[in-house]
């Protein structure tokens, strides 16, 4: 399963600015759900620039949306019986680029070189006779 965030998200751009939604409560209540990736941005990205904190959400958010996805009864069983793996990536809308969250590492690297290992190994087993 694939949480994919992007660059230019209306959404996380909406959800910096909820003052703004007052006439959109539906859509007020629905990114409610990026709150406590808001909260980290206050706690954590103080002093940077208005777009690294856009990127901090961005990517705090798929961080967020992988945690909950966790807690889905029919995925956590999966998880549990190693028969789904949880993916997140933000892919980059001007240069085409996607970074994949590292669990592990707690960081961002590009999705190539996030899978390569993983990719790597699946290409011996399938030639090995």
């Amino acid at each position: 399963i694939v949480i994919c965030g992007h660059t230019e998200c209306g959404a996380m751009k909406g959800a910096m600015n909820r003052a703004d939604l007052t006439t959109l409560p539906h859509v007020n209540k629905w990114l409610g759900f990026v709150q406590g990736a808001i909260d980290i941005v206050e706690t954590l990205g103080d002093g940077l620039d208005p777009e690294a904190k856009m990127r901090m959400l961005l990517e705090q958010n798929v961080i967020l949306q992988l945690q909950h996805l966790k807690t889905h009864p029919t995925v956590a069983v999966a998880l549990a019986k190693k028969a789904v793996k949880l993916h997140g990536w933000v892919y980059d809308i001007k240069t085409g680029e996607v970074m994949a969250y590292d669990d592990v590492t707690e960081t961002w690297v590009p999705v190539e070189q996030r899978y390569a290992a993983e990719l790597a190994s699946a290409m011996l087993e399938k030639h090995t006779c």
